[in-house]
């Protein structure tokens, strides 16, 4: 599982790319106040190679501890690529189909100008996570160091 963990997360990572984020005052305070939530959204925009990823992150906490997690990720291609929708589908479908066993839901969808991929994942998914007392703080810093935005 913890193999597994790691190629998701190292699937997210290539899918995104890499950011930096320096923070300001008021963003450590805005920081302190989204900590006190228990659902953060993160959300990540990135284009490469005529594709546009729109992505978002929904983090459900009880406890300080990472309960349930929603990514949504729309690939928009670029319009000559376009006629190409259904096979990036098929393709994901396949890529995504062994992830039912991990406990995490896979949903690809093809849209108008691409496809929409969603992910849900319980506790139970990323327990090597949930075990290892990684905190709210440590989860949603992961996603702000790769480029998203998290409130």
């Amino acid at each position: 599982m913890k193999k597994f963990m790691l190629i998701l997360i190292a699937f997210l990572f290539v899918l995104t790319g890499c950011g930096s984020n320096k923070s300001t005052l008021s963003e450590k305070v805005e920081s302190v106040k989204k900590f006190n939530s228990n659902s953060i959204i993160c959300t990540l925009m990135s284009e490469e190679d005529k594709v546009t990823m729109n992505q978002t992150v929904t983090l459900k906490f009880k406890s300080d501890a990472l309960s349930n997690a929603k990514i949504e990720i729309d690939a928009v291609l670029e319009e000559s690529l376009q006629k190409y929708a259904s096979e990036l589908v098929k393709s994901l479908e396949e890529q995504f189909a062994e992830y039912n066993e991990y406990g995490i839901s896979v949903d690809v969808d093809e849209t108008s100008n691409g496809a929409h991929v969603t992910y849900n994942m319980d506790k139970d998914s990323f327990s090597d996570l949930y075990n290892a007392a990684i905190d709210k703080s440590q989860i949603v810093s992961m996603f702000e160091e790769i480029g998203y935005t998290c409130e």
